[in-house]
């Protein structure tokens, strides 16, 4: 799962050596935490929020295949930033 965001992630920005996926396991489910360089974060948000709702969607896929669940954090995108 961290490697298939960290493919999906890297071939979006410009700068994919800067690109950190952490991977951490909680009590109901696992969280996705990606972080990118600053200038690169318009990338992986896309338009309206497109290209970080797509990988979400992703990864809620994988998760309901696993049954788990599956949350995504993009390091940055704190609510009122």
């Amino acid at each position: 799962m961290q490697e298939l965001v960290e493919k999906i992630v890297s071939a979006l920005v410009e700068r994919p050596e800067d690109v950190i996926v952490r991977k951490i396991q909680g009590k109901v489910g696992v969280l996705i935490e990606i972080e990118v360089h600053p200038s690169d974060r318009r990338f992986v948000i896309g338009k309206q929020g497109r290209n970080i709702e797509a990988i979400r969607h992703i990864l809620s896929c994988v998760g309901v295949a696993k049954n788990m669940k599956v949350r995504v954090h993009l390091v940055g995108d704190e609510p009122g930033s």
